[in-house]
């Protein structure tokens, strides 16, 4: 074996160590989590594999409240709902802005951008306001319906649709395929990736939202 191959496999070592270092280093905190879950509320700020108490008895208190199974399905449809809501708009806006020509198509894009820019606390008030007015308040509709649109997924989808060749799209033109078509039989087959991309992250996002429904939903 020579100099190179001894040196190829040193670095690939190192390499590996690294990667299980900081794999383990993102893993702890999950770890954590799950040992703690299983101890008493006193013993909780004890040394993680120290002589601490195990029991059950949070899990059987979370499973046996009334409302338990109402929780979850809620938030698994409201989820479900604006993930698919979301593609529904989202994948037809970037198609446009990424393959359509129009009037002020960039000014319109850079205007969606900048709304990026505007913190969501910045518009409780307002939104709670309009929910108010169209009577949506106290019910799903009012999370579900300002995550229909999100600008930051435009903008994955439309940066992966801009990488796909144009010769596939001047192939499909000759063969007499409309925008839709194109869009359907072209761009989401090719688009896997990023579309699991923004149903991971928007699953996650969705899920994990607490101020929404602490804001806009009272009832239990």
């Amino acid at each position: 074996m020579g100099k190179k191959e001894l040196t190829k496999e040193k670095t690939s070592l190192i390499y590996s160590i690294a990667m299980w270092a900081i794999a383990l280093i993102c893993v702890y905190p999950f770890i954590m989590m799950v040992i703690i879950s299983f101890r008493n509320q006193g013993d909780i700020y004890l040394p993680l594999f120290g002589n601490a108490r195990t029991t059950i008895s949070n899990y059987l208190q979370v499973l046996r409240t009334k409302y338990f199974g109402s929780w979850y399905w809620n938030s698994f449809r409201t989820v479900g709902v604006s993930i698919i809501l979301r593609l529904i708009v989202t994948i037809p806006a970037s198609y446009a802005f990424s393959r359509m020509t129009f009037k002020g198509k960039n000014i319109i894009l850079y205007l969606l951008v900048s709304t990026m820019m505007i913190p969501v606390e910045a518009t409780m008030v307002s939104r709670y306001l309009y929910f108010k007015q169209i009577h949506i308040l106290n019910s799903s509709l009012s999370i579900i319906f300002p995550e229909i649109a999100e600008v930051f997924y435009l903008v994955i989808l439309n940066e992966f649709f801009r990488s796909i060749p144009e010769s596939l799209v001047e192939a499909a033109k000759i063969d007499g395929a409309s925008h839709t078509t194109i869009m359907r039989k072209v761009f989401i087959p090719l688009s896997g990736p990023a579309i699991a991309t923004v149903v991971l992250f928007s699953f996650i996002n969705i899920w994990n939202n607490f101020i929404d429904p602490f804001l806009f939903i009272t009832d239990t």
